[in-house]
């Protein structure tokens, strides 16, 4: 029998150890994201919405933004055309779907804000449905003219961890599975209409969402409970780190009685 086995063989389940001891320290600090965000969505602020116009924006550095966060804000101007994206992977009420981002030129300036319009229902497997999400040619403002918009401040874009690197996998066209700001930057960068404009923030959560546009108002659904099933997972996890390690070293003592014996 070769002693080396024995040596990698327990260096895998020593390196598996620190794996799992390292997804258990991310599912707590999940677990306090979660009842933070809990805590802060309960007890949210802005029941009467702040009307912001163009002397408003160049004072909106990210440190003051901070301070409306969660607030409701009414902000005036033109929806920015093919600048509709969809966040996929997002449910409402155990139904999948997307969230539908557009930017949103603002009046009298040259700023624009990325608004979250809404949730559309996108159902698995619809390959014809896939292409037009792809494509860009779903759930498209129809206003041209000056609108209203109504919504939550939110600098938090809620990202979701990124099991890939691969940009072609992440991002298909318009449907992309993760919304980050360097995307958002590269995607205006990339578009005549938004190159030469500033971007605020944050993101801004619509309410007045209008009945005939197909879409439901997104919202962040937690529950009070929510931070014991990350708790639940991190026990899980250091249970596994725990028998990772009693495997290695089990291994590792006879590999030690296997040098006694040779």
């Amino acid at each position: 029998m070769n002693i080396n086995n024995f040596n990698s063989k327990s260096l895998v389940f020593y390196i598996l150890s620190a794996l799992c001891f390292t997804l258990a320290y991310w599912q707590i600090t999940r677990a306090q994201f979660k009842e933070d965000m809990y805590i802060i969505h309960s007890n949210q602020s802005g029941e009467f919405p702040i009307t912001l116009s163009s002397s408003d924006y160049d004072s909106l550095s990210t440190e003051e933004v901070e301070t409306l966060k969660l607030n409701t804000v009414n902000m005036y101007g033109v929806w920015v055309p093919d600048s509709t994206i969809y966040i996929d992977n997002r449910q409402s009420d155990g139904i999948p779907g997307v969230h539908v981002i557009s930017a949103f030129n603002l009046e009298g300036s040259d700023y624009y804000i990325w608004v979250n319009r809404g949730w559309a229902r996108k159902a698995p497997g619809e390959i014809s449905n896939y292409e037009e999400f792809v494509k860009g040619s779903l759930y498209l403002p129809t206003k041209t003219s000056t609108s209203l918009v109504s919504g939550r401040i939110e600098t938090d874009l809620m990202q979701r961890i990124e099991l890939s690197n691969n940009e072609d996998i992440m991002k298909n066209g318009f449907l992309w599975q993760n919304l980050t700001w360097d995307r958002l930057n590269t995607f205006a960068e990339e578009t005549t209409s938004l190159s030469s404009k500033t971007a605020l923030p944050f993101i801004l959560w619509r309410n007045n969402i209008p009945s005939d546009s197909g879409l439901k108002r997104a919202e962040i659904q937690l529950k009070a409970d929510e931070k014991f099933k990350h708790l639940g997972y991190a026990v899980q996890w250091v249970f596994f780190g725990l028998l990772s390690i009693g495997l290695a070293i089990m291994i590792r003592r006879k590999n030690i009685n296997v040098k006694k014996s040779n």
